[in-house]
């Protein structure tokens, strides 16, 4: 088990842990790529050493922004128990939200066509009327193992 079991009450069970999928960095790793490439390719033509220099400032921002994308990426979690489903995320300051499985009404799954082809979903938990901590679960990897695991849980067990 990993740090998660911190936040579990008294007799309460992990079902499942995931990351949410990789593809969430694609975004921060395009920029940082784009940057190097530019910072490369157009600061000798120019000739101009202040060009140089803001180029490849840019592009060491867009790497350290990659970085820290990527530092979130592998300490947030979200967790299924025997109860409840919970997200937890940061870094410095660490964030709980948590939609007890009693309240869950309906369960939406989707999944996008750049989903299928990369392997992740959007997972959409709903409540009788209430806004909850967390509703929407974006990038989630093998989202059809964790739609059946939490449609057990749910609906299933009786």
């Amino acid at each position: 088990m990993g740090a998660e079991t911190r936040y579990l009450t008294y007799n309460e069970e992990v079902v499942r842990t995931v990351r949410r999928h990789p593809s969430v960095l694609l975004p921060s790793a395009g920029l940082a790529v784009v940057a190097v490439v530019a910072a490369f390719l157009l600061s000798p033509t120019y000739g101009a050493d202040w060009i140089s220099g803001a180029m490849w400032w840019l592009a060491l921002l867009a790497v350290l922004r990659l970085v820290w994308r990527s530092a979130h990426w592998w300490h947030d979690r979200i967790t299924v128990t025997d109860r409840r489903i919970f997200e937890t995320s940061g870094i410095f300051t660490r964030r709980v939200a948590t939609m007890p499985l009693r309240q869950v009404t309906d369960l939406t799954f989707r999944r996008s066509l750049l989903g299928r082809a990369f392997g992740y979903g959007e997972f959409v938990l709903e409540t009788a009327g209430q806004h909850q901590a967390f509703e929407h679960i974006r990038f989630l990897p093998n989202p059809e193992d964790f739609y059946r695991t939490v449609m057990w849980l749910v609906f299933g067990r009786e």
